[in-house]
């Protein structure tokens, strides 16, 4: 249940998912300077980069959705917007970029050989 046609933002840094919706809307204000209950999708990745929670909400109150990979990783979003003490906090993407982004990648491991010396 992701809803279409709304402003979508990512942090650009890890947060604790252990945070609930009033946490995180907390950090909504403070890191995107948005109030949380707008018509935005607000998205939090873990440290890990293997989870992610989604604050949103609806005329009947707040959403929290939250999802975990089971390969693969979320890609660090860069920043575009930067706070008052010059860090980059938020990335506003199309709903095309996030669909894409969503999914996660998959990390190849490289193979290593064995060195002779």
């Amino acid at each position: 249940m992701i809803p279409q046609g709304v402003d979508i933002y990512i942090a650009t840094e890890a947060v604790d998912l252990r945070y609930g919706a009033e946490r995180l809307g907390g950090l909504v204000r403070e890191w995107m300077g948005r109030e949380p209950r707008s018509r935005g999708l607000f998205v939090f990745v873990g440290k890990r980069g293997t989870a992610l929670k989604m604050l949103t909400s609806d005329s009947t109150g707040q959403i929290l959705i939250s999802k975990r990979l089971d390969r693969g990783t979320f890609e660090r979003a860069v920043g575009m917007g930067v706070d008052a003490n010059g860090m980059t906090k938020v990335r506003q993407v199309s709903e095309a970029m996030f669909a894409t982004w969503f999914c996660g990648t998959q990390r190849t491991r490289r193979k290593t050989t064995a060195q002779m010396h």
